[in-house]
């Protein structure tokens, strides 16, 4: 990759070696605004943060276009407990299944970016994934309230597996064959 490629829309996998290419995207990722809401502010300050964390625990993809950050997400393996009818629909049998976790995602406010652009983007991703390690869904953990009936609306359905430090929530989730 060079610095023509990032002039379209593309997605980059953020890693510190791109990090060190491209100061331009360090900016970018520096300047980043994902909006007021709560979850897009963590979104955003883990983005920041943590976002080239070694070891990884997430692996972030940029969506650029002409240097500037429109929106990224994040991905990582963990798993997710399905109920009964939920394993029926997928056509497994284990209540644990083995999952990609859309760990973070958020867009710029800056710019008029298509949310589902960014998921679709990360579906792909997922399903490539999956080929090399199994996974049988794309799971979530939604911030907040607001966030979870914000991936209801996508499809995303509530597994048995709680978010961590929630009471209330459960991690979310989509069929990968499907989706």
């Amino acid at each position: 990759m060079n610095a023509a490629d990032l002039q379209g829309e593309v997605f980059v996998l953020w890693r510190a070696d791109r990090a060190e290419r491209y100061p331009e995207l360090v900016d970018a990722v520096t300047a980043f605004d994902a909006g007021p809401r709560s979850a897009a502010q963590a979104a955003a300050r883990w983005l920041q943060e943590e976002g080239l964390r070694v070891p990884a625990e997430s692996i972030p993809r940029l969506f650029v276009r002409s240097g500037e950050l429109l929106g990224f997400y994040a991905l990582a393996n963990g798993s997710v407990e399905l109920r009964s009818k939920a394993r029926k629909a997928v056509g497994v049998n284990r209540p644990t299944q083995p999952a990609v976790i859309v760990t973070w995602m958020a867009k710029s406010v800056s710019h008029n970016v298509d949310g589902t652009q960014l998921l679709n983007h990360a579906i792909g991703a997922a399903q490539k994934a999956a080929e090399q390690s199994a996974a049988t869904v794309l799971a979530l953990d939604p911030y907040d309230e607001e966030t979870a009936k914000m991936w209801a609306g996508k499809g995303f359905r509530n597994s048995r597996t709680p978010v961590h430090g929630h009471d209330s929530l459960k991690r979310m989730w989509i069929p990968l064959e499907a989706a």
